[in-house]
């Protein structure tokens, strides 16, 4: 019944046989593997965002664009607000358009990031709708934004979700 050949079956408190070193590199292997992995499907898309945006600024045309709306989308980068805008992009060759522009702006900064405000993109001329923020626009002789006058209060950014009426329910 028993064939002498065959190695005999594992009984408790037996040691395994050490196993070949050409499965513990596979093993290995298949480790790093999925942590790669995990970590590509995980920063990927953040990190493939700040490509995207470093090219466009590196390779894009220059624009004017007139904020249209501007929101706090309630997420942060380093204690930063991240806000979403629509601008409207008036390129030197073409039509006016709407895009969206989705980038953290330091508080400090975000005062000069108003409604009607005029600031600097880029766009990539193959693909209009990817558009990034250069920077507000500051007339040199006044040191005044462009687009709104020094006297106009701030308005604060729309929230991302506004509540819900409590008196409608």
């Amino acid at each position: 019944m028993h064939d002498p050949q065959s190695p005999s079956p594992v009984r408790p408190g037996q040691e395994l046989p050490p196993a070949p070193p050409g499965l513990k590199r596979a093993a290995f292997g298949l480790l790093l593997l999925f942590v790669f992995g995990m970590f590509a499907m995980i920063a990927g898309p953040f990190l493939l965002d700040g490509w995207r945006e470093h090219q466009i600024l590196e390779n894009g045309e220059d624009a004017v664009a007139t904020i249209i709306v501007m929101r706090d989308t309630k997420d942060r980068a380093n204690e930063n607000p991240i806000v979403a805008m629509t601008v409207e992009v008036q390129p030197d060759k073409g039509k006016a358009y709407r895009a969206q522009i989705v980038t953290p702006i330091s508080i400090v900064d975000l005062q000069n990031y108003r409604v009607g405000n005029k600031v600097r993109v880029r766009f990539d001329p193959a693909d209009r709708s990817k558009v990034a923020l250069v920077g507000p626009i500051i007339d040199p002789a006044t040191g005044a934004l462009l687009g709104i006058p020094e006297s106009a209060p701030a308005p604060a950014p729309a929230p991302a979700n506004p509540a819900p009426d409590s008196e409608g329910q």
